[in-house]
């Protein structure tokens, strides 16, 4: 057997260091290097491929900044037209068709009434669909006044001779009233519904933007009430409501002790308009601003031509139809936002109790019945319509509809039809 000197073993450990010192160490190099230059290959890399990433993101970024802006310009110079041209032909010719077929039509410019402050003006709009909330708004107004009121009413040019017949061949034929077709081509194109209330898309919805238009000879005051409400106070009240100088309407707010009673409401600007869009950005109104309801207001014609308010509510309600500026939010909404756009901080607060609203929102009852009958105004607003099967309050509604004479309008009740 070998011996083993400790002499050289510690000779043998020493060279067996030295070689593993030397084989290892350039590899180690060797991988530090490469290392280093993946490093930097990887830095190269992003560099190379992150600044054309960003620069194209800028230059797509800019693309369609300037394809929105030429539909924005595009959509200036389509609206760029004469309004007085427009209430011309819209008044000789109703229909916006050149004047083929002649529309009933009972209204006479040089009517006195038209600009007389002592006769409270009243603005309905509906289509054939709504048509007996029309008749029994009007038939609440008639029956608490005793003031002297004309009714301007605003429909589908289907609806025209079948309302005439339902107000001359009832209780309702003593009204002071002015009835017309509206010119739906104002609207053409311009309506987009982006929620699943398809109805509220009816060209009559918009209606109460063009009354300049349509009716041109109203001076003073004008009130608008929704064709889904009944007036239970007396109208002149509402009429005598304070404007503040410089306003052009009174609305309701939504975030009233009266009005703000659910969950299931939306009371904010933010539950309606899309503050993503840049458009809605860029006009720096609070998301958090209360909105209101635009079912029941009162006018000051003046400063609404003044101010040009019906060009505004016109220019956003076009723009929305190829940009999403409304619509999408949990508010829904379709005529109501471009009035929050346009008369943000600037109307006037219309007393709660003449827009008791959300009577349309559930089926159910949400209000007691003593403060159902105490208010000045009911307004159904929502799906849940007052000559439907699925209502609530009904029985204040029945009190004012007067039955169609030709039976083409319904009134869906759960013990039968009316």
């Amino acid at each position: 057997m070998a011996r083993f000197y400790p002499t050289t073993i510690v000779a043998l450990g020493v060279i067996v260091v030295l070689v593993i010192f030397f084989i290892t160490v350039p590899k180690l190099k060797k991988t530090a290097d490469e290392l280093d230059q993946a490093k930097k290959h990887i830095i190269q890399k992003d560099d190379v491929n992150a600044l054309p990433k960003k620069e194209k993101l800028q230059d797509i970024r800019e693309e369609v900044a300037e394809v929105k802006q030429r539909r924005r310009d595009k959509l200036d110079k389509n609206l760029d037209v004469d309004f007085n041209k427009v209430r011309v032909e819209n008044v000789e010719n109703p229909k916006g068709d050149g004047g083929s077929e002649a529309v009933d039509d009972d209204y006479d410019e040089a009517d006195p009434d038209h600009s007389d402050n002592s006769v409270i003006k009243v603005m309905v709009s509906s289509d054939n669909k709504t048509l007996g909330g029309l008749v029994a708004a009007v038939n609440s107004i008639w029956q608490n006044t005793n003031a002297h009121v004309k009714f301007y009413l605003l429909v589908d040019e289907v609806s025209v001779p079948h309302l005439r017949k339902w107000i001359q061949q009832t209780e309702l034929s003593d009204i002071d009233y002015v009835l017309k077709a509206f010119n739906e081509s104002l609207v053409k194109n311009k309506i987009k519904v982006r929620d699943a209330r398809q109805d509220l898309g009816s060209p009559l919805n918009f209606a109460r933007y063009y009354f300049p238009l349509v009716f041109p000879s109203i001076e003073g005051r004008l009130i608008f009430i929704d064709a889904d409400s009944i007036v239970q106070g007396d109208i002149q009240e509402l009429w005598d409501t304070h404007l503040e100088p410089g306003h052009a309407a009174a609305f309701s707010d939504d975030c009233s002790s009266i009005s703000h009673r659910s969950n299931l409401v939306q009371t904010k600007y933010m539950d309606f308009l899309n503050f993503k869009n840049p458009t809605i950005k860029a006009l720096n109104l609070s998301p958090m601003a209360c909105s209101f309801n635009t079912g029941v207001y009162v006018i000051d014609v003046k400063e609404w031509k003044k101010q040009k308010i019906t060009e505004q509510l016109d220019r956003w309600l076009a723009l929305n139809s190829f940009e999403e500026l409304y619509g999408t939010q949990r508010g829904g909404g379709n005529s109501g936002p471009p009035f929050y756009i346009v008369f943000y901080n600037k109307y006037t607060h219309m007393s709660p109790a003449w827009n008791v609203r959300y009577l349309g929102l559930t089926p159910g009852t949400r209000y007691s019945d003593s403060f159902v009958k105490s208010a000045k105004l009911l307004h159904w607003n929502g799906p849940f319509k007052p000559w439907g099967r699925t209502a609530q309050h009904t029985d204040e509604w029945d009190k004012y509809y007067i039955s169609d004479p030709t039976g083409k309008f319904k009134v869906v009740r759960m013990y039968g039809n009316i």
